[in-house]
């Protein structure tokens, strides 16, 4: 038969079991914080891409047209790849684009693009 405290001590005690905690609370709130900025990093790194296409595409519609592309309101990914000729990737971060023209100037001398959040 075996001893009591043969049994007693195969366990975890309470400070142990506290201690991991503590530091796995500490890991999780070091690493929540760098991960949410890599994922924003991201987003605007995506933004950021699909706007130099965009711009490059405005520049070749422009050679060709005189003018720059302009549409009115929110434009969908379908809309400014079928008009500018182009493969924009949809968006995962900031799916909403404009296109006009870059005030005061009008359209055929400037344009301004913007890519933000919904």
């Amino acid at each position: 038969m075996k001893n009591i405290n043969e049994f007693l001590s195969k366990g975890f005690t309470l400070v142990e079991v506290l201690t991991v905690t503590v530091i796995l609370g500490v890991m999780a709130g070091l690493a929540i914080p760098t991960y949410n900025g890599i994922i924003e990093k991201q987003g605007a790194n995506e933004a950021y891409v699909n706007l130099q296409t965009i711009y490059r595409a405005e520049k070749l519609y422009h050679a060709k047209n005189g003018t720059y592309w302009e549409a009115s309101g929110t434009l969908s990914v379908a809309t400014i790849s079928q008009a500018l000729n182009i493969d924009l990737v949809a968006p995962k971060y900031y799916p909403v684009f404009k296109i006009g023209p870059r005030p005061p100037a009008n359209i055929t001398t400037s344009f301004k693009a913007t890519a933000s959040k919904s």
